[in-house]
């Protein structure tokens, strides 16, 4: 069943390692350095997954290619073992379908994606020890030698995406005070009882968050990717890796994560966290989660600003739909949506091959 490759491989950050052949992922967009991350969520019936790569051309600018990832069933309740991923279609003329099925296998140190192309046999090979960075330790020595294959590596420094951190001094100062308003209808979003709803972490344990609606028409430092990564030290909670339109050099930028419990709340519920735009930290509040698929961020002090993230896709029919109307209630029309990542970030458009 590929549900337990996709959920063990979600959100992680995986490096190129080396191909004896032309790029099985970007074959019609030559790069100088290439990332990939999968992303995957599974609710009752509704299975969604993307592969990103990251990738930075020899012009110096990075870019983001989405490849939409589908399923074959087993059955009702399994997802069998073929993964098919889907190329955007290209211009450039090639032997390269847009439609591409892969047998996916477990093995000791990897993941193998394996598939048939024009009679030959392909192979995209996942290793998941950060410590193992050669082909051998993910195919065999027939594979080695009969296959063309493209290996990567999980990556804990995600060079490729050259990331800039920021330090917060005030890191352990929690400066929001502010009392439950008395009830209304609807609830204030500050009430207490939508607390269970307000849990920072909960809203960004999909991995990744992509920017859809924002309450500011112009923005010079918009949050256009939000990617949690819950083990990174050196802070209990992990650090975010946020791709920002704030720094010039299109960096990604990474903060250590520290949410924290509003008075009044109870203390499962961290609903703010210090948040790094347009150079200064911001107390930043959760003001409704589904706890899956898409968080609603309020920054009263940065121009009260209201945004609604979705993971992974833009795509709204695939999100909560209380999502939107929460936004709508809270925050009203949005002064700005973004329909794909390049919207919010320009150096994520594919260039034109």
């Amino acid at each position: 069943d590929i549900s337990k490759m996709l959920g063990a491989v979600h959100g992680k950050m995986f490096a190129y390692v080396y191909k004896n052949f032309n790029s099985l992922i970007l074959y019609d967009s030559p790069a100088t350095c290439l990332t990939i991350q999968f992303l995957y969520a599974q609710e009752e019936t509704s299975i969604f997954g993307e592969l990103w790569a990251h990738y930075k051309t020899t012009d110096r600018k990075r870019h983001v290619k989405r490849i939409e990832l589908e399923y074959k069933k087993a059955n009702e309740n399994k997802l069998g073992n073929t993964l098919i991923l889907i190329f955007s279609k290209s211009c450039k003329k090639g032997p390269h379908p847009n439609r591409v099925e892969y047998e996916v296998r477990e093995r000791s140190l990897c993941y193998v994606l394996k598939a048939t192309q024009m009679s030959e046999c392909v192979i995209i090979g996942l290793i998941t020890s950060s410590s193992h960075n050669h082909p051998q330790y993910c195919l065999t020595n027939t594979e080695l030698v009969q296959c063309k294959y493209e290996v990567f590596s999980v990556s804990e420094t995600h060079q490729c995406l050259e990331y800039e951190e920021v330090t917060d001094p005030k890191s352990d100062v929690k400066q929001d005070t502010e009392e439950d308003p008395a009830d209304t209808t609807p609830l204030n979003e500050r009430h207490k009882l939508l607390q269970s709803y307000q849990n920072f972490t909960q809203g960004l344990l999909f991995g990744t968050l992509l920017l859809v609606y924002s309450s500011l028409a112009g923005d010079l430092s918009r949050l256009c990717m939000i990617t949690y990564c819950p083990n990174e030290a050196p802070g209990p909670d992990g650090r975010l890796h946020i791709l920002t339109t704030f720094t010039k050099d299109e960096k990604f930028m990474v903060q250590t994560y520290s949410p924290y419990t509003v008075p009044g709340y109870d203390t499962r519920y961290a609903t703010e966290a210090r948040i790094f735009r347009n150079g200064v930290f911001y107390e930043t509040r959760v003001i409704f989660s589904d706890g899956r698929r898409c968080t609603i961020l309020r920054t009263k002090r940065y121009h009260n600003l209201c945004e609604l993230f979705t993971g992974g896709r833009f795509n709204n029919g695939i999100v909560n739909s209380y999502c939107f109307f929460v936004y709508l209630v809270y925050c009203n029309q949005p002064a700005k949506i973004f329909t794909k990542l390049s919207d919010c970030w320009p150096p994520a458009k594919t260039p034109n091959p």
